[in-house]
């Protein structure tokens, strides 16, 4: 599946495989299922890759607040967007798969 990897580095992570490599000039992370199936690829990528239905939603949540974390994630629900966005106080991650943000975890600091 990915035939010119490089640097692949492996662990094991809650019950999946999970491979960090290095293929097309971009870090890439896969995780498959004890079987060894496929269930996911991600990528790290800056908010200005997200659709632009996202970012103007982002927008609004950002008041006194910043992004640490973004990522796509492509596997069996399709293609997922994930963001963090701290403040003093919290952390929250938020996740959408269309034009809008649901809240996914929030931890408190």
């Amino acid at each position: 599946m990915f035939a010119k990897a490089s640097e692949a580095k492996w662990e094991e992570v809650s019950n999946f495989y999970k491979v960090t490599f290095l293929e097309g000039g971009q870090y890439l992370t896969a995780f498959y299922n004890p079987s060894g199936e496929f269930e996911s690829l991600a990528r790290n990528i800056s908010t200005a890759m997200l659709p632009l239905a996202l970012q103007k939603d982002l927008q609004g949540k950002l008041q006194n607040a910043w992004i640490t974390d973004s990522f796509e994630l492509y596997g069996k629900n399709g293609t997922e967007y994930y963001v963090t966005v701290e403040n003093a106080n919290e952390k929250t991650l938020y996740r959408s798969n269309s034009t809008n943000w649901s809240i996914y975890k929030r931890i408190q600091k």
